[in-house]
């Protein structure tokens, strides 16, 4: 008993540990990866529509069918709520609860916010940094989780560089704790689906295939952002996972599983859509309605002369004025991992070095091709297909660049470094001798 308990301990332990860890970087910033101010109010508005539809409901206030909001005092103003809710949150005893009134937010259905209300309403989870445990340890776990499938699939390179790429992200490290955003949903599917890469038996596969589904009707309910980036990252480790495994050497039934992942995806999608289309409006066919028209077409490819400002100026904008964005216009933005103009030089120097294998015909060309196409897709399948959110929401959406994609582009940069000192040692004695 000893014996398997000792096992049990060297083979768990370090990633208990490491989990905690993450935990404690996720929820307390420790080691300063963020900074200060940037961490504390990342998000802070996002996290306000929780906080809201909490004191909401503690207030018996009139939430209009909606689960997200935030409380205010009148006059309302955008920016001056978000202090409000912060106030009426954390210290209740300096504003009157008679004073308040709730704006509604319905462009989400919210599901985490009945359920952190439950959590502070009944527990001694009663207050921010109490409840932000819960999103902080849960990513954490998630994560970590995903890190241990992905060396099995993958070796401990690239397993590595994922972990990092989200543990020493400023961005993600901020995302991780808010009761908005709640990341470990946007991992919950690609984990599912890591699980299903190696499973065996019928019925096993197919429980790991609803698995895949309900996990994006969760992070559907919770919030839509980054939909295409958590199906195509679910979808990833059939696409990419054959080329790092030479007993899998006819890769079409993977990607045969890949497109079934993908489609599993958007039936998840559409069951979370039906159940927000049906509270969002008095009948379905409304609900669907007023979502098309008020939240997708203003966030993708709507038509501009239905909207103004910076959502029309978004929706005239073309993908690649999007992509020039995230890939040129905004380096500062990178700057707290990786320099704008060097994360450029390392997209030059891997693109460079992929046709180079190509030309010399080097084993791994197949394998780095596809780990930097299909993880590169994951955040510009967003940029791409939520052209109207990405322009405008700029203040967020670079976080999707350290999910997989920096990770690839840094393992093939490696790999063609280590292709480029190869070469050059070969050439050396020749010019020696010349």
């Amino acid at each position: 008993m000893i014996q398997t308990l000792r096992a049990g301990v060297l083979r768990h332990g370090p990633f208990i540990v490491l989990a905690v860890c993450l935990w404690a970087v996720f929820q307390l910033n420790v080691g300063g990866i963020a900074p200060g101010k940037f961490f504390e109010t990342f998000q802070a508005n996002g996290q306000a529509r929780v906080m809201g539809g909490i004191l909401a409901d503690d207030l018996g206030m009139d939430k209009r069918g909606a689960n997200l909001g935030k409380v205010y005092l009148e006059p309302f103003d955008e920016d001056g709520s978000i202090g409000q809710t912060y106030t009426a949150f954390n210290h209740p005893d300096r504003v009157t609860a008679g004073d308040l009134r709730f704006a509604d937010y319905p462009t989400q259905y919210g599901l985490q916010q009945p359920v952190y209300g439950f959590l502070h309403a009944n527990t001694a989870l009663d207050s921010l940094a109490a409840l932000q445990l819960i999103p902080s340890l849960l990513t954490a776990v998630v994560l970590v989780a995903l890190f241990r499938r992905y060396l099995v699939i993958f070796g401990p390179r690239f397993a590595t560089l994922f972990l990092l790429g989200m543990a020493l992200s400023p961005w993600f490290i901020a995302f991780a704790r808010n009761l908005y955003w709640n990341p470990f949903v946007l991992l919950l599917p690609a984990l599912a689906a890591a699980f299903l890469y190696s499973a065996e038996g019928v019925w096993k596969r197919r429980l790991l295939l609803v698995a895949v589904g309900a996990a994006v009707t969760l992070k559907c309910l919770i919030n839509y952002e980054y939909l295409t980036c958590v199906a195509v990252l679910a979808a990833a480790v059939f696409m990419v996972g054959p080329y790092f495994d030479p007993r899998r050497t006819d890769p079409r039934p993977d990607f045969l599983m890949a497109a079934t992942v993908m489609a599993v995806c958007v039936a998840g999608f559409v069951v979370a859509f039906l159940i927000h289309a049906g509270a969002r409006g008095d009948t379905l066919l409304e609900g669907i309605r007023s979502m098309y028209e008020q939240d997708i077409a203003r966030r993708t490819y709507g038509d501009a002369s239905r909207f103004t400002g910076e959502a029309a100026e978004s929706l005239r904008a073309t993908p690649l004025d999007v992509f020039r964005i995230y890939l040129f216009d905004w380096p500062e933005r990178r700057r707290m991992i990786i320099p704008g103009k060097l994360f450029l030089v390392m997209l030059a120097v891997a693109l460079a070095g992929l046709a180079w294998m190509f030309v010399a015909r080097h084993p791994a060309r197949a394998r780095n091709f596809w780990l930097l196409s299909v993880y590169a897709f994951v955040p510009f399948s967003w940029y791409l297909f939520a052209k109207g959110h990405s322009y405008t929401q700029t203040h967020i959406n670079f976080v999707l660049l350290y999910i997989g994609f920096l990770p690839a582009l840094i393992y093939v940069v490696m790999d063609v470094a280590v292709m480029a000192v190869k070469q050059a040692r070969a050439l050396w004695p020749k010019a020696r001798v010349a």
